[in-house]
């Protein structure tokens, strides 16, 4: 049987309910204060956008995220709901309330609203939004759907991010103790072997240290800590990740494997200095 149509509301009334969106509490309004000066226009401009485009589902968006930095989650909600209410197959909507659920370490809702969120999506940004659902299938040990997801990621990557979604596959296989499969999506991400990623490399190594080959693990190893130590992907891990540490205690044992006792403990003392050396910068991490 097919519904009757209901009136669209009028664009008065929209405007109506955008202004009722964007009174706060005394409360609310003490937390964006105590964000200082360029937060408060920020958030002017945000209701302003609300209020010049009221169907909208981007300006709610928008405000959402804002909200989500201010840590004023309610409000936030609120305004995911009120984009999907205006636009239930936005992607962008799905894809933004996902990654907060990610920063919340609510996996299983982040999974939900990602998948949706890469459904929908159009071609260039499908494959970021399966991408981060892998990653929260990670996070919960899921490895079978991780591998699933991210070949779906692979497939939509643009070509210039397409290495993230393998090394995150790489790690959905190591879970699943497919450790060749795991190998050879680190092996596509040489290029004339001038792979720099530790975190791949470490992937191989422990991969290959699973089938008995401690010698390339070595190699592997040996490249990681020299990649780490001159990576530039932000200011705290460079200076205060313990991956080091664990770098050289995974060499120790592939060293130990192959007999080279002076070399195991030479890294085992390197390791567990460089994992007092994490402990005092913790507070910074």
């Amino acid at each position: 049987m097919r519904l009757p149509r209901l009136p669209r509301p009028s664009v008065s009334s929209l405007v109506i309910t955008a202004l009722a969106s964007i009174s706060l509490t005394a409360a609310q309004a003490g937390e964006i204060d105590s964000l200082g000066e360029r937060s408060r226009d920020k958030l002017k401009a945000l209701n302003a956008a609300i209020i010049a485009h009221p169907r909208s589902p981007q300006a709610y968006v928008d405000r959402a995220e804002f909200y989500c930095l201010a840590m004023m989650d309610e409000e936030a909600a609120k305004d995911f709901d009120h984009a999907l209410a205006l636009d239930p197959k936005y992607s962008e909507t799905y894809d933004r309330r996902g990654m907060q659920h990610m920063r919340q370490e609510e996996y299983k809702l982040a999974i939900a609203d990602l998948l949706k969120a890469g459904s929908l999506a159009p071609p260039e940004k499908k494959g970021q939004a399966y991408r981060n659902a892998g990653r929260a299938q990670l996070k919960l040990h899921a490895y079978a759907d991780a591998v699933k997801t991210l070949t779906q990621a692979i497939n939509w990557e643009l070509p210039h991010a397409k290495h993230l979604s393998v090394r995150e596959r790489a790690q959905a296989y190591f879970g699943l103790g497919k450790y060749k499969e795991c190998i050879a999506d680190v092996d596509s991400l040489e290029v004339n072997h001038r792979l720099r990623d530790d975190d791949s490399l470490c992937i191989r190594a422990e991969a290959r240290m699973k089938l008995g080959q401690y010698n390339p693990a070595i190699d592997d190893l040996s490249r990681a800590i020299k990649c780490a130590k001159t990576r530039h992907t932000n200011f705290e891990k460079t200076l205060f990740s313990d991956s080091t540490s664990r770098y050289l205690k995974l060499r120790a044992e592939c060293y130990k494997k192959t007999g080279q006792t002076a070399l195991a403990e030479r890294d085992m003392k390197r390791s567990n200095a460089a994992a007092v050396d994490a402990i005092k910068f913790a507070p910074f991490r």
